[in-house]
């Protein structure tokens, strides 16, 4: 258990007089979750419910996504470094799976389930990534406070890009295999709430159902640049830190 106030943050970016358009899913982030790039095999799903993507009026086409580390310096693993991880790290495989919600899901504004599959939690799923992944050393900044959030980390820039239209809630999907020699750290997430967020996870990367329920990912969307520019509001708030 642990407790953070932070202002809520907005990102807008542009890059040479065009706009570079980046959003996150409008939730709050209360904790930390070691679950995407932990050193053993792991497999996690958020869900965004579409009053969190209000910020997106178009339909726009997303190219890469950001994570960050959990704000709570104290507990989020990396301790006085400025920057994580000391050297390379890689996962032999990480995939990234990204779809609109199952109609149940849509019905229920959350996951209502787990006796259902991943891949029966979404409709129009496409597969992002599936490769190896390399996380470079010193790609996630170690700057969070309990007044700020850290900056934006590792991007991962897909293979096949996702459209999402403005309405539609969104489900995201990561399984990796373990990044050999990666101490336990924690990063940015969200908690569960009836239509904003909600999450599933497993203790492994091979199963077809979820195995438990989990924390919804604090996440930065990077879309087409020279789209238009959208907002991304993210803050912390009390919470506790779950697998």
């Amino acid at each position: 258990m642990k407790s953070a106030s932070v202002l809520s943050c907005l990102a807008v970016a542009a890059l040479s007089g065009t706009a570079l358009a980046q959003f996150a899913p409008a939730i709050s982030e209360t904790g930390g979750l070691s679950t995407p790039f932990r050193s053993l095999p792991r497999q996690h799903q958020s869900y965004f419910h579409p009053s969190v993507l209000t910020a997106v009026t178009a339909p726009t086409t997303i190219t890469g996504v950001q994570f960050r580390l959990d704000a709570d310096l104290a507990n989020n693993g990396v301790g006085s470094a400025v920057a994580w991880p000391a050297s390379p790290l890689t996962a032999s495989n990480f995939t990234i799976v990204i779809g609109r919600p199952s109609a149940a899901i849509n019905t229920a504004g959350e996951i209502p389930s787990m006796t259902t599959t991943y891949a029966a939690n979404m409709q129009n799923a496409v597969t992002v990534y599936n490769s190896s992944l390399t996380i470079p050393a010193g790609a996630f900044p170690n700057n969070g406070s309990t007044t700020t959030p850290a900056s934006w980390g590792l991007t991962v820039n897909f293979s096949t890009p996702y459209t999402y239209n403005p309405g539609d809630g969104l489900m995201f999907y990561i399984s990796q295999s373990g990044f050999t020699g990666s101490p336990l750290v924690f990063f940015a997430a969200g908690s569960y709430a009836p239509n904003t967020a909600d999450a599933v996870s497993s203790l492994n990367n091979t199963s077809a159902a979820p195995g438990g329920f989990s924390s919804p990912l604090i996440l930065n969307f990077i879309p087409t640049p020279g789209a238009v520019a959208l907002l991304g509001l993210g803050g912390l708030l009390a919470g506790r830190r779950r697998r």
